[in-house]
């Protein structure tokens, strides 16, 4: 059951009709950013910085997104996402590895103590990001359960309520990984520009040097 189906159900088809529109208009803008993004991420890896250029590859890469949905239909796309999962997944925990291997675990956390102090191990001190912060993100996310077509499609596809709750606490770990490992990237960054003589001195905003500096 599509998300458009259950609101005809729940609602009547004047409420299908718009929530459908809805759908439709917010998904094919949110594809066109990730088709922009893919594109401009493809034309900094073979300096085809043009716009032209840039215009160029997000034309190839939809036609070859159409192409094997065309012949391969939903199985292909099933096929593609499981790749492509797999492909991010080794590619981020090698990522994470070699990280830590660079800059070292214990350099890591004395940095972010450097240039945080106690925010950057506390959310909810009053110089990070504060309680507040955190409560709105929690608050995002449990929208984000609610609503996101992907999440509420599969609740209605499941077969009973026990299925429904299985998803949604085996997705949750998912989706805890998948904001963790980005953000520990992040940090990964933050500590190997602090530690380096010339980043800091471009990207700091403080005068200060690290104790410790990298060639």
């Amino acid at each position: 059951m599509t998300i458009p189906q259950f609101y005809e159900r729940r609602f009547g088809s004047g409420v299908r009709q718009w929530g459908g529109l809805l759908l439709a208009f917010s998904g094919i803008l949110n594809m066109g950013m990730f088709l922009k993004t893919g594109a401009i991420f493809v034309g900094g890896l073979t300096g085809l910085h043009n716009p032209t250029h840039v215009n160029l590859i997000m034309t190839v890469m939809l036609a070859l997104v159409l192409t094997y949905t065309i012949l391969g239909g939903m199985v292909s796309v099933v096929i593609t996402d499981y790749l492509q999962f797999v492909v991010l997944s080794v590619g981020l925990m090698l990522a994470c590895g070699f990280a830590v291997a660079e800059l070292n675990w214990d350099t890591i956390i004395a940095s972010v103590h450097e240039v945080h102090k106690n925010a950057g191990f506390n959310p909810f001190d009053g110089d990070g990001f504060g309680g507040s912060y955190v409560l709105w993100m929690a608050y995002i996310g449990l929208i984000g359960c609610a609503v996101w077509q992907t999440a509420v499609m599969r609740a209605c596809a499941a077969v009973d309520e026990s299925t429904v709750r299985r998803i949604y606490c085996w997705s949750a770990i998912g989706f805890l990984v998948r904001m963790m490992v980005p953000q520990f990237l992040s940090i990964c960054a933050i500590v190997f520009l602090w530690n380096h003589d010339a980043a800091h001195t471009i990207f700091s905003q403080r005068e200060d040097k690290p104790s410790t500096t990298r060639p």
